[in-house]
């Protein structure tokens, strides 16, 4: 039983390796995180943005938004994210190409 566990949560760890909290991704009430999940995309973009509930640990939604420019080490860096204090939404900001910065909300 606990060779299985261990195996369980070994294989989830690597599944979800190439993922990152985005700076300023957490909520102000700390129930919702915005992430980024890199893909197996050899073209940019590599990766999307997930908004991740934190007491389920559960991804709500892959937003389709975001991306364009930059890859996934890139991404993580530059883009951010700005929550209303009600945490209620938020607003993303990443790079639509080389020159240009986006933002969603």
């Amino acid at each position: 039983m606990i060779r299985a566990a261990a195996f369980l949560f070994l294989a989830f760890s690597i599944l979800h390796a190439e993922e990152a909290l985005l700076e300023g991704g957490k909520s102000p009430d700390g129930r919702y995180e915005v992430r980024i999940y890199h893909t197996n995309s050899r073209d940019p973009p590599d990766y999307f943005y997930g908004v991740v509930d934190t007491k389920a640990n559960s991804l709500l939604k892959q937003l389709e938004e975001g991306g364009g420019y930059s890859r996934y080490s890139s991404a993580k860096e530059i883009s951010k994210v700005f929550w209303h204090p009600s945490s209620r939404f938020f607003a993303l900001t990443d790079h639509g190409t080389k020159h240009s910065m986006e933002m969603y909300i």
